[in-house]
């Protein structure tokens, strides 16, 4: 499905999930008019486009969550980072351990993210707790997507399943697969 990001008056379209062609420009053109949308401008030469690929890998060494790795995350991992932001407990697991939410931004557009949904997935969790690092930088970026978006995080949607490192929940409920089931 297509996405496209409205930016006031000006709205900014990406297409279809693209592959890598290998074809480092023409890969570019296809990841730039998101960029130009939350910054305002595009490198205009190739060698522009390579050192914007090198800042956000800058970045990303710099806003690492770096106690987070492994495939192993459990919520013991995430509370200490946590406690770093304004969070908000939105409810509880089976098990009665606490699901947190971190809401930041001021754009009108409204931005939901959630990660562990299933236990042993802990990829975005790690990749959220460093883009949490990155807005709350003073970054350009960062302080341009907080006037653009509001975003909304679950970081552990099951911290049950983290625990005991399944996909399913304590009630061996996988919350996606199942949801239809059993709503």
């Amino acid at each position: 499905v297509p996405v496209a990001f409205d930016f006031g008056k000006k709205e900014v379209k990406i297409g279809e999930p693209f592959t890598v062609t290998g074809n480092y420009d023409e890969d570019m053109k296809q990841i730039l008019p998101f960029y130009k949308g939350v910054i305002g401008k595009i490198p205009e030469r190739s060698y522009q486009f390579k050192e914007l690929i090198m800042n956000y890998i800058e970045l990303h060494k710099e806003y690492k969550a770096n106690s987070l790795f492994g495939r192993y995350i459990t919520l013991k991992d995430i509370e200490p980072l946590l406690s770093k932001f304004s969070t908000e407990i939105i409810g509880s697991s089976v098990l009665g351990k606490p699901i947190y939410k971190y809401e930041i931004g001021t754009g009108k557009t409204r931005i939901f993210m959630w990660s562990q949904m299933h236990g042993n997935e802990s990829t975005t969790t790690k990749a959220l707790f460093d883009f949490f690092n990155l807005i709350n930088s003073q970054e350009e970026i960062g302080v341009k997507l907080l006037q653009e978006f509001t975003f909304c995080f679950l970081p552990m949607v099951n911290p049950d399943g983290a625990e005991l490192y399944t996909r399913e929940n304590a009630n061996k409920v996988d919350l996606n697969r199942d949801s239809l089931d059993l709503s």
